[in-house]
């Protein structure tokens, strides 16, 4: 939840923004109820960055035995990390109840939605298609944070588009023209609640701020259909600004399995169903492993989960074998448990999630960046000094499946350097990465001139061996990694999910880094 502070904004669709309407061929009986534009003045209050999730309602599910929705084994809405889908106004109420949260008033959610400045959509005043889920062209709920960029200016997000949100209101037309100043609630009484926000299969009048709606279609058309929760601040929060978040149903931990619409049968995962991935015996070198996660050293040469290419042989084959398809499912279906990954030709220390409690807590470990993730890598050359490579990576233009350091379209990418040893032509250095870019260090190091050992795809061998003067023994040491980079995973540490101790875990060099060692 995002907190949305006291104070007042502008709710209601303005005169220009109605002469904006107009001048595009809308009616202006269609906006009526939005009119007038007035100022209201609110506390503040906790808002869901994101709908309510198919995972956050599963719960409910499993802990009261309330009926799922309409669309619940659905598989394109009932991913667990999609809104969910199928909500009546009462199921939302229902769903407040046990979370001990609320809905939204409509002026809540406006706010969060435009801010303070009476904007006419979360991002702006300007209309973005591409930022956001509408008019069909997705054809279902958008993923949590697949579409950012649309996010209010409090960080709220999806609140144009993807799905129509319920609100406590009821609803009358005529409402903004005697609407209180200070936290209103809507009408007494009224056949109808409101929605707000949009769907992904309205058009774009339907995703300004200030639209609001109606439903009164049969209850089969719900699919469009989802809501978030709020929660007031107590005396003593408003008092202490301090304070944290207080713990709700809705935001709690356990362990376990949570029923999830399709996913769980008889409390055992179906991935060879839902993914055809077959599951393989394949040895694995397992660090330490409970009902949570699994820490392990991958070998160099083995794919993490399966591509276009390589559908078997992978980790995520030999991982569902070795748990009896036990593994989260959250994530990507043909990457179950996965929280992140290594190049095929990088070895190293991973953590797999086995249950979707450790997937959530995992992921957002490393989304935060809160990991710590050391890297050792043979490299030619030597680096004066440490550093701190600072280099936004993007898509190679000249090479489909390379990367580059680019300034344009490109994301920010960090590395830290530290230099451990120097070797004639060659350094044994240490890394550590705050962002996780796909083949970040690998782009890093080819780009400031200290290539790695073995890489390839980054620098060639041939050029290797002209421009320093290695000896023979060395040349077929390296001639003999293939594809093999010397770059291993050294370190991993995290907080356990569930146990909330922070572990630590280190791996040795494996015989082929050793190898190249010792010729050097």
């Amino acid at each position: 939840m995002v907190l949305i502070p006291e104070g007042e904004f502008l709710m209601g669709t303005s005169a220009e923004q109605l002469k904006e309407l107009l001048e595009m061929d809308y009616k202006r009986e269609w906006f009526d109820d939005e009119i007038p534009q007035h100022v209201v003045n609110l506390d503040s209050f906790y808002i869901d960055i994101y709908p309510v999730s198919n995972y956050q309602y599963s719960i409910f599910l499993y802990e009261t035995g309330y009926t799922p929705p309409l669309y619940w084994k659905n598989r394109n809405f009932n991913h667990p990390m999609k809104p969910v889908v199928g909500i009546s106004w009462d199921d939302a109420i229902a769903y407040c109840k046990w979370s001990k949260k609320r809905l939204s008033t409509e002026a809540e959610w406006e706010k969060a939605s435009r801010g303070i400045d009476g904007r006419t959509y979360p991002w702006g005043n300007k209309f973005n298609k591409k930022i956001v889920n509408f008019g069909s062209e997705y054809g279902q709920p958008n993923f949590q944070g697949e579409f950012k960029n649309s996010k209010s200016i409090y960080g709220v997000q999806d609140m144009a588009g993807n799905v129509w949100e319920w609100v406590n209101d009821y609803y009358s037309e005529n409402y903004y023209k005697y609407s209180e100043y200070k936290n209103p609630t809507g009408p007494k009484s009224g056949d109808y609640r409101v929605v707000r926000g949009g769907s992904w299969i309205c058009e774009s009048s339907y995703l300004r701020c200030a639209s609001r709606d109606i439903w009164r279609e049969p209850r089969a058309e719900l699919k469009f259909f989802g809501f978030r929760t709020v929660m007031s601040l107590s005396k003593e929060q408003l008092e202490n600004k301090n304070l944290p978040l207080p713990n709700t149903k809705q935001n709690k931990s356990r362990v376990g399995n949570v029923i999830m619409g399709d996913y769980f049968l008889a409390n055992k995962i179906q991935y060879a169903k839902l993914t055809n991935i077959k599951s393989e015996k394949i040895d694995l070198d397992i660090l330490f492993e409970d009902e949570n996660i699994i820490v392990l050293n991958k070998p160099a040469g083995l794919l993490v989960h399966p591509s276009e290419k390589t559908k078997l042989g992978t980790l995520v084959s030999a991982l569902l074998y070795h748990t009896d398809q036990h593994l989260s499912t959250l994530g990507d279906f043909d990457k179950p448990g996965i929280v992140h990954r290594l190049d095929r030709y990088t070895s190293g220390t991973m953590v797999i999630a086995k249950s979707n409690i450790a997937y959530e807590s995992l992921a957002s470990q490393f989304r935060e960046h809160t990991t710590n993730k050391y890297y050792h890598a043979l490299v030619y050359g030597n680096p004066p000094h440490d550093q701190t490579f600072v280099l936004p990576i993007g898509d190679d233009p000249e090479q489909f499946d390379k990367k580059a350091v680019k300034y344009f379209y490109a994301k920010d990418a960090i590395t830290h350097m530290k230099v451990l040893k120097k070797f004639k032509n060659f350094s044994l250095v240490e890394l550590k990465i705050e962002t996780g870019r796909t083949h970040q260090i690998r782009v890093h190091l080819s780009h400031v001139g200290f290539p790695i050992v073995g890489d390839t795809k980054y620098f060639q061998s041939g050029i290797a061996f002209r421009q320093f003067n290695l000896t023979s023994s060395q040349r077929l040491a390296i001639i003999d990694l293939g594809q093999r980079q010397m770059l291993h995973a050294k370190k991993l540490g995290f907080v356990h999910p569930i146990t909330r101790d922070y572990l630590e875990f280190e791996t040795q060099y494996p015989a082929d880094f050793q190898n190249i060692l010792n010729s050097i």
